[in-house]
């Protein structure tokens, strides 16, 4: 791979090893710029669309039923019977 780098860069392959990268520094770099955000990204999934829907459907759910008992209020004038 270095030396693909220094025909893009168009350097030459002698003063190429003054720069001191080397096929480990090569390797480090694709482990930090590459792999490593793919296997966060891999081990702390985003939560999906489906989970939130679920909490929403829950919360909807628990107003529905407040709002039942707030009719059941508005229907009371006060007045015991």
């Amino acid at each position: 791979m270095p030396n693909k780098v220094c025909k893009f860069l168009n350097l030459d392959p002698l003063n190429f090893i003054d720069l001191k990268i080397t096929q480990l520094h090569w390797n480090i770099f694709m482990c930090y710029a590459v792999l490593l955000p793919l296997l966060m990204a891999m081990a702390y999934p985003s939560e999906s669309d489906d989970d939130d829907d679920d909490d929403d459907d829950d919360d909807d759910d628990d107003d529905d039923d407040d709002d039942d008992d707030d009719d059941d209020d508005d229907n009371d004038d006060g007045f015991d019977s």
